[in-house]
Formats: C-alpha cells, sequence, structure tokens
C-alpha cells in the first residue's frame, strides 16, 4: 500500500498516475542481497516466460508480460506453478490483478477521513497510516462479526474517538487544578454533569510583624 510522503527516506518514490504522486512503499523482506539473475535479468527475454521459486512458505514468481520487462512477485498463499489456460500468465499475477481493486477502495476510504498530518519523519507517516487502516478494519469488525446494523463511517469514528478518551476526560474532570470551563465542555461531550468537588480551605496563619534587621 502507497503512503503519502513528502520526506526523505530510501523506500520513497515518485508516481506521476497517482494523486499524491509522491508515496513511500514499505515492503517486508527478510532476503539479503538481491534477486538471483534469473529472477530479474530481462534483457532479450521473450514475452509470457514465466520463472518459478519455492521455498516451504513461499512462492516467487517472475514473469515477462513483454521482452524487456519483468514482474516479480512474492506470494504465502500459492505453492504451485499453475498457469491459466486462456492468457497463459501465473495464478499469482492472476489473483493479484482480481484483488488490486480492494487497495484501491482502502486508499480512498483512508484519504476520506484521515488521521494524517504534515509531517517529514517518515516513521510517524506510517503510524497515521496504520491508524488509518485500523479505523476502516475496525469498522468493518464493529458491524459483521458482532451483527450490528449499518452505521456510517463518520458516525463510528465520532463514536470511536469518545470512546477512547472518555476514561482521560473523566479523570480530568475530577481535578481540581484543571479549570472549570474546560471541565465544563468535557461534561457536555460525554453527556455527565460535572462533579462539585470539595476544596478544603487552608486556614490563614497570622505572623506577627518582625523587625528587618541584617
Amino acid at each position: 500500500m502507497l503512503i503519502p510522503f513528502r520526506g526523505r527516506c530510501a523506500f520513497h518514490m515518485y508516481i506521476p498516475n497517482k494523486p499524491t504522486k509522491y508515496d513511500m512503499l514499505p515492503i517486508q523482506d527478510s532476503l539479503h542481497g538481491r534477486y538471483r539473475p534469473s529472477f530479474s535479468q530481462t534483457e532479450g527475454e521473450q514475452s509470457s516466460r514465466q520463472f518459478f521459486g519455492f521455498t516451504s512458505t513461499n512462492t516467487i514468481v517472475s514473469y515477462v508480460p513483454k521482452k524487456g520487462k519483468s514482474v516479480i512477485l512474492v506470494s504465502s498463499m500459492h505453492h504451485s506453478a499453475t498457469i491459466d489456460n486462456n492468457n497463459k500468465k501465473p495464478e499469482i499475477i492472476m489473483m493479484y490483478n482480481d484483488t488490486e481493486s480492494g487497495v484501491d477502495a482502502l486508499i480512498a476510504k483512508c484519504a476520506l477521513y484521515s488521521t494524517s498530518r504534515r509531517t517529514n519523519r517518515w516513521p510517524m507517516a506510517i503510524f497515521h497510516a496504520i491508524l488509518n487502516i485500523a479505523d476502516v478494519n475496525s469498522r468493518v469488525i464493529y458491524q459483521f462479526a458482532l451483527n450490528r446494523k449499518i452505521i456510517r463511517r463518520f458516525e463510528f469514528l465520532r463514536e470511536l474517538g469518545i470512546q477512547l478518551i472518555e476514561e482521560h476526560m473523566r479523570l480530568r474532570m475530577s481535578n481540581n487544578k484543571v479549570p472549570l470551563n474546560i471541565r465544563n465542555m468535557a461534561g457536555d461531550i460525554l453527556g455527565i454533569p460535572v462533579p462539585i468537588l470539595d476544596v478544603p480551605i487552608e486556614p490563614i496563619h497570622k505572623s506577627k510583624r518582625k523587625r528587618c534587621a541584617i
């Protein structure tokens, strides 16, 4: 998934056909070094060429759709060199093309109600992207796993935000050092009355006036 970012990082890229144009593409890879030459070398190769590699958990495929261009994918779901008989493409490539629209839909939902803030630190940009993905997934779980009625995403996010800060706001309301107007605002948001705090009155001790001396 592409993450909008205009700062500096090693995996920053410029994609002119994307809405944000400048994005990050985090890749989780445990391989050291580069791909083997048989996977990455495409010069002089014919089109519709497939090359597979297998491990106990993953499958890597190098597909050449046209001369001089190679598409390399790694999958933990497929474990065979299955090729579609109609268009002569590997099954991994076909599944990627079929599910790619889901990623675009997720990016659009994250951009509609986003927690992102302008920053030049790429870890903060990734953290905000994780929050955006979490709110989309939590709404899906809330509706379907618990058999609840369909709720608008704006209403869900508002209720989610209030529940996340409710405990902190209650602590602030019970703190007599917080200004009264702030405690009243917290009570209006939570819909509960502001507790009346008993502030002990410290007695004033009068001391005798003394003459200043060195």
